[in-house]
C-alpha cells in the first residue's frame, strides 16, 4: 500500500442544505443524474433499516435502523476502464448526522473486498476498507474546503493502480497497491447518517 502526501488547491463552492443550484467547483462537474447507477438505486419508501426518497433527480437516504450499518448501491466496471477513472459524487450531510456518506470504490466480484470515501457533517474524510480483517478506517483527514450544510464535490481520479481523492476540487492526497484501480464503484454510506445526492458518475 502506497499513501502519498496531500497537495492543495482550493476552489470554493457555496450551497444550502438539499440545494440544486450549483456554483464554483460542483459547477464544473455539474452534470446531473446518476448515470448507469440510477437503474440500482431504490424507489422512494424504506430500503431494509433506511429510509429513501428518490426523486429521478435526487437520492436522498437515512439509516432509520442500525446506527452501525453499512450501506451501498454499485455499477460494475466498464469494460476497458478500469485504472483510469474518474468517479464522482455531490453529497450533503445532514448536520445531525453521526455516520459518513461519500463513494464506494473498488468492490470485487465476491463482495467482501471494497473500500469507502466518506464525508462527516464535521467535514472529516474517511478512507474505509473492508476485507478479511472487518471493516475499519485507514485514512482521515479534515479539510476546511468541506461546505456544511450545502453540496460537496468527492471525487475519485485513478492513475493505474494509484487513486487520488479530492474534495471540491481541492486534492486531499492519494493511495495505491493491489487493491486499487479496478472493481465496481458507487455510493456507499456508514453508521447514523442522513445524505442527499444529487450526481454520480464513473465515467469522467
Amino acid at each position: 500500500m502506497r499513501i502519498a502526501a496531500p497537495v492543495f488547491t482550493l476552489i470554493p463552492v457555496f450551497f444550502g442544505w438539499m440545494a440544486l443550484s450549483t456554483t464554483g467547483a460542483l459547477a464544473q462537474s455539474a452534470e446531473t443524474g446518476f448515470g448507469a447507477l440510477a437503474r440500482h438505486l431504490p424507489d422512494s419508501g424504506q430500503d431494509d433499516g433506511w429510509r429513501v426518497v428518490n426523486t429521478g433527480d435526487s437520492f436522498e437516504i437515512e439509516n432509520i435502523g442500525n446506527p452501525q450499518a453499512i450501506r451501498y448501491y454499485f455499477v460494475g466496471p466498464a469494460q476497458g476502464r478500469e485504472g483510469r477513472r474518474r468517479i464522482e459524487a455531490a453529497v450533503s450531510i445532514h448536520p445531525d448526522s453521526t455516520g459518513s456518506a461519500g463513494l464506494l470504490y473498488g468492490l470485487n466480484e465476491a463482495r467482501d473486498v471494497y473500500h469507502m470515501v466518506t464525508l462527516d457533517a464535521q467535514g472529516m474524510l474517511r478512507v474505509f476498507r473492508r476485507n478479511a480483517d472487518g471493516f475499519r478506517p485507514m485514512i482521515e483527514q479534515s479539510s476546511d474546503a468541506y461546505v456544511a450544510d450545502g453540496m460537496n464535490l468527492l471525487a475519485l481520479q485513478e492513475n493505474g493502480d494509484e487513486v487520488s481523492f479530492s474534495l471540491n476540487g481541492r486534492e486531499m492526497g492519494s493511495i495505491g497497491g493491489d487493491l486499487f484501480g479496478r472493481g465496481g464503484t458507487g455510493l456507499g454510506l456508514v453508521g447514523d447518517v442522513r445524505a442527499f445526492y444529487t450526481y454520480f458518475s464513473d465515467a469522467g
